[in-house]
């Protein structure tokens, strides 16, 4: 019997959902544990006996885990060869997994191998997953602001990824080699990915919103042979040609060999885009012609080759806030086995499911979502502006098209919320699960989301990164619900909160959020960091031996997890640590303000201020305010309506600042009333401590290509720091403002920011 809803201490709170016994004895989570019972003896009647036991037994946990899932491949599961060291590592080869990374000395998580000696091919699980439905039955369905797309069946999808597969081989892709995709979130995307990785070769992908700098600060590093791109792209109404674009990325990535180009905006057309010279690389080719080269003998004989566990699937990148993006490698089997975790015990995914997480292939939520294919369940896309031309018109989506796990970031929901939209003029009751990610999502949004738009479906805030391709906390169906927390540590993820000194924090106490013990879908390296000293520092310069993830956190009296922000942009004004979304929370419920941004001005007696920066509804009334995955680039925008700069030049800092922001010098009787209603909502709900020194009214805030919030370049530039490449930047005209605004900040006579 699963008692799975635990009981708390005296610190109770009421919960916002709670599973029925009919949902716990369906899902899947239960199904497993009881599998794991029957090969073990040992029961788990709450989830964190299942937890710790994920821990304390991981080599059984995965193992079992592998095969509950039904993954296609070999396993070897012998004994120290699902977790083991290497026979040149100092330490002992056959350490035991229970005694993993339990102290300092224990070595970084790249040391370790996982599974060794098994094998398998990525893209086969994701064509032939255990459970399916029949071969004309639908697997992918796509859609964007036009309407329907494409779909495909099973026996389709099957036939057009090995048709593309071939192709590749055709162009003598190997093994290894990189496959590169500059693709909106449609069905052809995610077939040139399974190709690729079909033939054993490594996917990496960008949106085609990014510009020319961004896609090349990413590709340069991996030299593609291949680049899978369309013609244009839709967005907000328009229509976006990505010849220019295409060609000057063609001319300036010298490793490419082969350009396949899938026609969007036009159906009919042949390809555009010309290579640097004539009759010299790379071929341009349509997409059309790239399936029709197999024949049914080839088709026929094509065989899944397989590949060690660790064997390279993607390539994800940082944002590049810091730099050059660092372009991380993961493996086949570490991001199958770990996705399939989350999205089959986790989400609770069924064969029969319909899921659609609204993303572009530049969020690693991409990849994520694409492994819905391997649970059997049918994956729909949505390419395009989820509020255009209504607020509503992803909820509509989601509604007509009967969808059952529904993902989107937690920007959007904020907007959702703000907007007032009711289940009164949506029916959202297919929706069984609504996964939220990108950022904290707010208790107010949470309380919102359950008492207005979907009050019996699993509201699950998640997080993780590019770093893991994967959680390390996330939602539980055993589990209560509580506003604005995140439900459990994952299985298999040893999640806990240090201090400075690494120290365990209890519940209420904030700190770094750490793993401490290795995991599948940990990067296998990094691109070209052979002694790993990139990766090190990255993750284990703090706390040897230990996965610093870099997340402010703590834990609550109800055994959730609350995510107060990156721990490089705590404020801590007067030695006090405020995360910013603990500012972020209260104020993005005030009504004027669209969406904001807090950042540590440096004061002379190495103290810091807290300065907010707020973008007001009246002002930003841009539907990119709310859309955390698909940010266009001004410039483009301005392209787009016949304004556009030199080609080549989109990704420019503008610093004439016609777009960049509202002088602080301008002052108005509502915006000081504004700024009291902020500063008594902060000590509402946080504390006098938490209110800004400063509070600025700006037109817009740095965003990166996926929509997330660049404080750390907010606060290089009013601090007058040096700034890396401005490439990760999607808006950058927004930048001529926060370096104006610093001399206003440190003049006692002209700051009119000051509370």
């Amino acid at each position: 019997k699963i008692m799975a809803i635990q009981t708390n201490d005296a610190h109770t709170l009421p919960p916002l959902w709670t599973p029925d016994a009919t949902s716990l004895a369906k899902c899947q989570l239960t199904r497993f544990a009881n599998h794991l019972s029957q090969h073990t003896g040992i029961t788990f009647p709450h989830y964190s006996d299942l937890h710790a036991f994920s821990l304390n037994q991981s080599e059984t946990f995965w193992c079992q885990l592998w095969q509950f899932l039904g993954i296609k491949g070999q396993l070897n599961a012998q004994p120290n060869q699902i977790l083991s060291l290497p026979p040149s590592s100092d330490a002992s080869p056959h350490l035991h997994p229970s005694n993993i990374n339990k102290n300092h000395s224990s070595k970084p998580f790249y040391h370790y191998h996982w599974f060794t000696g098994s094998t398998l091919n990525f893209a086969e699980n994701f064509l032939y997953p255990s459970e399916i439905s029949a071969a004309d039955t639908i697997a992918l369905d796509g859609h964007d602001e036009r309407g329907p797309w494409r779909q495909y069946t099973w026996q389709a999808l099957r036939d057009t990824t090995l048709r593309l597969a071939i192709h590749l081989q055709h162009q003598g892709i190997q093994p290894g080699d990189r496959v590169a995709g500059y693709m909106p979130n449609i069905p052809e995307a995610i077939l040139a990915m399974l190709a690729t990785t079909a033939v054993g070769a490594i996917w990496t992908s960008c949106s085609p919103d990014f510009g020319i700098n961004s896609v090349l600060d990413r590709f340069a590093q991996v030299t593609p042979r291949v680049l899978f791109t369309v013609d244009g792209y839709f967005y907000k109404g328009k229509a976006f040609d990505l010849d220019q674009k295409v060609h000057n990325i063609i001319q300036q990535l010298p490793s490419l060999e082969t350009v396949i180009v899938l026609p969007y905006l036009n159906t009919k057309s042949t390809p555009k885009p010309k290579p640097p010279c004539k009759n010299e690389r790379p071929r341009i080719t349509n997409w059309e012609t790239c399936l029709q080269k197999a024949t049914p003998h080839a088709l026929s004989q094509f065989v899944f080759q397989a590949f060690p566990f660790d064997h390279p699937v993607f390539i994800l990148y940082s944002s590049g806030t810091t730099g050059k993006p660092k372009c991380l490698v993961h493996g086949a089997g570490g991001t199958l086995l770990q996705h399939l975790k989350e999205l089959v015990l986790h989400t609770d995914v069924r064969p029969t499911d319909r899921v659609l997480y609204y993303t572009s292939c530049g969020w690693m939520m991409w990849n994520w979502a694409a492994s819905a294919l391997a649970t059997g369940a049918r994956l729909v896309t949505y390419d395009g502006a989820p509020t255009f031309p209504q607020t509503e018109t992803l909820l509509h989506f989601v509604a007509q098209h009967g969808i059952n796990i529904w993902g989107a970031s937690a920007r959007y929901l904020h907007a959702i919320c703000h907007a007032g939209i009711t289940n009164q003029q949506i029916d959202l009751s297919a929706v069984r699960c609504l996964l939220s990610t990108g950022s904290p999502l707010s208790k107010a949004d949470f309380e919102y989301l359950y008492r207005h738009l979907t009050p019996h479906t699993r509201l699950c805030s998640i997080s993780g990164g590019s770093d893991i391709i994967s959680c390390f906390v996330l939602g539980n169906p055993w589990l209560p619900i509580y506003a604005g927390q995140i439900q459990c540590k994952g299985l298999g993820m040893a999640v806990e909160i240090w201090d400075d000194a690494g120290q365990a924090l209890g519940h209420s106490q904030k700190g770094e959020l750490v793993c401490t013990q290795p995991f599948p879908s940990r990067p296998v390296y990094f691109w070209n960091d052979a002694d790993y000293s990139r990766y090190h520092h990255a993750y284990f310069d703090r706390f040897p031996g230990v996965w610093a993830h870099g997340d402010f956190a703590e834990f609550t009296p109800q055994h959730g997890i609350i995510i107060h922000g990156r721990s490089d942009t705590i404020l801590n004004p007067h030695g006090v640590r405020i995360g910013s979304a603990e500012i972020y929370n209260p104020v993005e419920q005030v009504p004027e303000v669209a969406e904001c941004l807090a950042a540590p001005l440096n004061t002379p007696d190495k103290d810091v201020e807290i300065v907010l920066f707020i973008v007001k509804t009246d002002i930003k009334t841009d539907v990119k305010t709310v859309n955390n995955n698909k940010m266009e680039d001004e410039k483009e925008m301005g392209k787009a309506k016949g304004k556009g700069k030199a080609k080549g030049k989109e990704e420019d800092d503008d610093e004439s600042g016609v777009e960049g922001g509202i002088e602080s010098g301008i002052e108005s009787k509502s915006d000081a009333a504004l700024r009291q209603r902020i500063r008594q909502a902060i000590i509402d709900y946080a504390s006098p401590r938490h209110v800004p020194k400063h509070i600025c009214f700006t037109q817009d805030l740095p965003k990166t290509h996926s929509g997330k919030l660049m404080e750390t370049l907010v606060k290089q530039l009013i601090n007058g720091e040096q700034t890396a490449s401005l490439s990760a930047v999607a808006n950058p005209s927004c930048l001529a403002y926060f370096r104006r605004i610093r001399h206003t900040l440190t003049s006692p006579t002209e700051n009119t920011c000051r509370s």
